[in-house]
């Protein structure tokens, strides 16, 4: 009865969310920022397309990252800074078989359409602020957004054949971080806040059924 009924939460999961640990690495001017793992959620809302081996997909991602930064605040504190965007995401893999094993080899595109930023003083819970909630407000326009509008990622994933399994996402062309967003402050200078950044992702998971 319990094996049943871990079982049917399993495929539940697999039907309606998959969640993965989202590793970043991060820089700024060539000096790297304490990074931590987030837990983010991908809803399929096409699960799976195929034909013979290969297979499509469709999903709402929730990718981001989170990192330390000096406080300009509190003197001699960190401020824990999480960004978070939404993105649209067609997926495609190539499914194969290794005797007991199954294979994927594949990957699929980001296409953020809303990001957010919260800030935490000194890294405290009960000191949070929203620095800004944005759809994408220019399509295209590399210097108006905060995120590469689009970015891709290979996907390998390995485990049992109608069982568990283990799979990582790699962005191997684009930071997640815009270098060419700009905007004007309040004096009228052009500011560039990351220039210099480099924001490097590798998603881990769990698959359910290969």
């Amino acid at each position: 009865m319990r094996k049943s009924a871990a079982l049917a939460l399993c495929l539940l999961v697999q039907m309606t969310a998959w969640g993965q640990l989202q590793l970043s690495f991060i820089q700024a001017n060539n000096q790297s920022m304490a990074s931590i793992p987030r837990y983010g959620l991908d809803f399929p809302f096409i699960k799976n397309l195929h034909k013979a081996n290969l297979h499509a997909g469709l999903n709402i991602r929730n990718q981001g990252i989170i990192f330390d930064q000096e406080s300009s605040t509190l003197a001699g504190s960190m401020d824990r800074i999480k960004f978070r965007a939404y993105s649209l995401s067609p997926e495609f893999k190539y499914k194969a078989k290794l005797g007991k094993l199954g294979v994927e080899i594949g990957g699929g595109l980001d296409w953020y359409f809303h990001y957010k930023q919260k800030r935490f003083e000194g890294g405290e819970r009960s000191q949070k602020s929203i620095e800004f909630a944005q759809w994408i407000p220019n399509p295209g326009v590399s210097n108006s957004n905060r995120v590469n509008q689009f970015n891709p990622y290979a996907r390998v994933a390995i485990g049992k054949r109608k069982g568990m399994g283990i799979y990582a996402e790699y962005y191997f062309l684009k930071d997640f971080l815009n270098s060419d967003f700009s905007y004007i402050n309040d004096v009228g200078l052009t500011v560039k806040p990351y220039e210099g950044w480099k924001t490097q992702r590798l998603n881990l998971g769990i698959w359910v059924s290969l």
